[in-house]
C-alpha cells in the first residue's frame, strides 16, 4: 500500500473514510483468521526519511498475517529526549494493521524490518534511520521491559 505522504492534515485531497465503511471492508476482508487491530509507529531521521518510511510499510505489507489498513501523513517533528539541534528532524507516521500474528511475532517481525534499514542501537534517544514501535495491539496490556503495550 503506498502511503498517503502530504505535510499535514490540511491537505484538500485528503477525504475521511466513514467508520461504517472501514468496519464493512474489514469484515469482508477473509484473507486473514481472527485478526486484530494494532497500531504501529514509525520514525526516521537519518538518510532519506520519507522512502525509509515507505520501505518500511511495504515491509510490513509483504509480512505474511498482516494486512495494512491504513496510513496517516507523514509528520516532521524535532527529536525527544535530546538537546534542542544535536539530531535532524524526524518523520513519523502511524500505521493500523490487522494481524494474526501474535505480538511478540508483531515485534520480532518490526526489529527484523529496522535491520533491514541498518538500525543500530548504540545510543538510547539516539538517531536513527528507522524506528518501528508497537503503539497497540487489540486489548492487550503488557508491562513487559520487551514489549510495552498500550
Amino acid at each position: 500500500m503506498t502511503a498517503p505522504f502530504i505535510k499535514g492534515p490540511t491537505d484538500p485531497t485528503v477525504q475521511p473514510v466513514p467508520a461504517s465503511v472501514v468496519e464493512k471492508v474489514d469484515a469482508a476482508d477473509t484473507t486473514l483468521s481472527n485478526p486484530k487491530r494494532a497500531v504501529v509507529a514509525l520514525g526516521s531521521n537519518l538518510g532519506n526519511r520519507l522512502e525509509t518510511l515507505q520501505g518500511a510499510i511495504d515491509a510490513l505489507e509483504d509480512t505474511p498475517g498482516v494486512r495494512i489498513k491504513g496510513v496517516s501523513p507523514v509528520y516532521e517533528t524535532e527529536p525527544w529526549g535530546v538537546d534542542p539541534g544535536s539530531q535532524p528532524a524526524y518523520f513519523n507516521a502511524v500505521v493500523v494493521l490487522k494481524t494474526t500474528l501474535p505480538p511478540s511475532s508483531l515485534l520480532e517481525r518490526a526489529h527484523a524490518v529496522e535491520e533491514a534499514f541498518h538500525r543500530v542501537r548504540d545510543e538510547h534517544w539516539g538517531p536513527r534511520t528507522l524506528d518501528v514501535d508497537i503503539v497497540s495491539y487489540a486489548d492487550v496490556v503488557s508491562d513487559d521491559p520487551q514489549l510495552t503495550l498500550p
